[in-house]
């Protein structure tokens, strides 16, 4: 190789990590999607105001408690 491929090589190298990074972004992009939708989902099923940063009440197994 005598070096008259590099521009080749360079394209190619800018196209690959283009994709790759283009690839991250998606699928982050629909991780935070799916994430809100089950947030807003759990709001509506708790009966929490549905403006985002209202706290929701806690759930968990340990903190609900039997009846009298």
């Amino acid at each position: 190789m005598d070096g008259s491929n590099w521009p080749i090589v360079l394209i190619e190298g800018v196209m690959v990590l283009g994709g790759a990074l283009a690839f991250g972004w998606w699928q982050l992009r629909s991780v935070e999607r799916d994430r809100q939708e089950t947030q807003r989902r759990r709001a509506e099923e708790t009966g929490a105001g549905t403006r985002p940063g209202t706290p929701v009440e806690d759930c968990t197994p340990s903190a609900i408690k039997p009846p009298d």
